[in-house]
Formats: C-alpha cells, structure tokens, sequence
C-alpha cells in the first residue's frame, strides 16, 4: 500500500463544495461538508508520496494518482467503542444501561447519518 498524501487547493475546494454538498445530502452540517470533502478527495487518489530512498534526507515528493478501486475508511469506530463525549456523558448520567441505548440507537442510524454519505462521496470518483 502506498500514503498518498493529498492537498487540498482551495480555490479548487470551494468550486467543488457543491458538488460535495449534493453528495452528502440529506446531511447538511460543517461536519458531514468536512468529513464529505476529506472522503471524497481521498477517492480521487490524486496527491503526493515520498519516493523512497535509502537515506530519509534524500527522499522527496512526486505526484501520484492511484488507481486504486477500494477504499478502506475506518467508519462506525466511534459508534461501537464509544468514542464520542456523549458516550461518556450518558455513561456519567445513567451508568451503563444509558451508554447501551445511546450506541444502539448509534448503530440504528449509522446508514443514514454516516455510511450512505459516505458511500456517496467515495462511489462519485469511481470507488468502492
């Protein structure tokens, strides 16, 4: 596997937000736009690696584009393990029963509010 390192242009970024925003819909946060745009220029694949060499000083960047046809994206973490603050505030306030409800109804709607966003924004650059 290879780091591509991607870098982002603004200018090109703000001509692309619609775009994003047509694939993250029905989502409509700075979260979902973030997290849409992030998935969405990762799918491209185009960016940077290190050119590898024996001596790190002497390694630099060239340009990339992957032709990878799968991304693996680390979705639904925080859901399961209980990774959000939330998480911890319902464990505080109602003990484990409340942190059980709370990460169920997580997995309940994690298809709307995390993997059909983010299935959109991969599978418009080609991706799986």
């Amino acid at each position: 596997w290879k780091l591509v390192e991607i870098d982002a242009d603004l200018p090109k970024l703000t001509f692309e937000t619609k775009r994003v925003m047509s694939l993250i819909n029905p989502a409509d946060t700075y979260m979902d736009l973030n997290i849409g745009t992030a998935l969405w220029l990762a799918a491209r694949g185009d960016g940077w690696i290190q050119e590898e060499s024996d001596n790190q000083e002497d390694s630099q960047q060239i340009r990339y584009k992957s032709d990878a046809r799968i991304l693996l994206v680390g979705a639904g973490a925080d859901e399961q393990c209980a990774g959000y603050g939330r998480h911890r505030t319902k464990y505080r306030n109602g003990s484990w029963t409340a942190l059980d409800q709370e990460m169920k109804l997580d997995m309940q709607r994690i298809w709307k509010r995390n993997l059909g966003r983010d299935d959109r924004c991969i599978a418009d650059n080609g991706k799986e």
